[in-house]
């Protein structure tokens, strides 16, 4: 069951132009056609080596529901060639385990809306393995939604990968709220 995207922010307008090409064999995927679309917004869960695990418990909740996202995939190259649901609930689900992002990608008609990133590390940190497959998936023109102590967005690096793609209407999403941000929202609201 498809459902309408609870914000106008889950929905993103599709560029003219992919971003700077990646370079290798993710590169022959880059130029397919995009298809405007109200629909729910499509995703790939990263979950490397911890999917159905304690670490991957954003992907494993996610592949068993999600409202805002249409869930296509998850990769995770240590369950390569599964079914998602059948591996955590005995249920197969038809959303099938990928070795790595080109994979998963190449398995779609087109570019799939977003990457979520699908594990909370103890570290809390993204190793650089991870830090490649989210400049792959940027370099695709995918969102990024990212729920890590460490935003995102502050790194030098990822926010120059994203700046090419906010201005062609792409964007990296954080699940967590600031600190500051909370403080002050509190210090507020107590008048």
């Amino acid at each position: 069951m498809e459902t309408e995207p609870k914000s106008a922010q889950s929905v993103r307008p599709y560029p003219t132009e992919p971003l700077a090409a990646p370079t290798g064999s993710l590169s022959k995927i880059t130029n397919r056609a995009r298809v405007k679309s109200a629909k729910t917004p499509t995703a790939i869960v990263y979950c490397e080596g911890s999917f159905s695990k304690i670490d991957g418990k954003t992907a494993n909740g996610l592949v068993r529901h999600s409202e805002t996202y249409r869930i296509l995939s998850v990769i995770d190259s240590s369950c390569s060639g599964k079914d998602s649901g059948q591996m955590l609930d005995e249920v197969p689900n038809g959303i099938t385990v990928f070795k790595d992002l080109e994979a998963a990608v190449t398995h779609e008609e087109e570019v799939p809306d977003t990457l979520i990133y699908g594990m909370a590390p103890s570290t809390g940190k993204l190793s650089d393995e991870d830090r490649g497959v989210i400049l792959e998936a940027i370099a695709l023109g995918m969102n990024i939604v990212g729920g890590l102590h460490d935003y995102l967005s502050d790194d030098p690096e990822f926010s120059a990968a994203a700046k090419v793609g906010r201005e062609s209407g792409y964007a990296i999403f954080e699940n967590r709220v600031r600190a500051r941000t909370c403080a002050f929202l509190t210090a507020a609201s107590l008048g």
